[in-house]
């Protein structure tokens, strides 16, 4: 399994609970720390796979997902992205515990990422994700 990943994320705490998750599995990650970088690092790294926080500094994760699949090239059109969920959930909210996360999804989904993973992050669910789409441009 191999390729690059490039994880667009402003917050220090998330990029490195990512970064031991995704060296943990042998693959190396290249991060971005604002919306522009991001988009400038797709460019120049030509990532197999793309994960973006939600809550950016420039723009939000929702636009950016929309700007990477119109200027992705038709190499890089079918590119997986990754939305991970910048907000935990209220723990104190049980009656609409379901609703936020699953509005935040849709929009995720709509905006054009292929997957939308919550907080708290599943490493595991991650780690199938990537291994997942790694093996699948491995086969093209």
């Amino acid at each position: 399994m191999s390729g690059i990943i490039l994880y667009i994320e402003h917050n220090l705490e998330n990029l490195r609970l990512v970064q031991r998750a995704v060296e943990e599995i042998g693959l190396t990650l290249f991060c971005a720390r604002s919306g522009a970088d991001g988009l400038a690092c797709v460019e120049r790294l030509r990532p197999a796979v793309i994960l973006i926080g939600l809550d950016l500094p420039d723009v939000d994760g929702f636009h950016l997902a929309r700007a990477l699949r119109r200027r992705l090239d038709e190499a890089l059109h079918c590119v997986p992205i990754i939305a991970i969920s910048a907000q935990e959930p209220d723990a104190g909210s049980q009656r609409d515990a379901g609703s936020q996360p699953d509005a935040e999804a849709e929009r995720a989904i709509a905006a054009g990422c292929s997957v939308y993973l919550p907080r708290p992050l599943d490493i595991r669910r991650l780690w199938d994700l990537l291994e997942r789409f790694l093996a699948a441009g491995d086969l093209g």
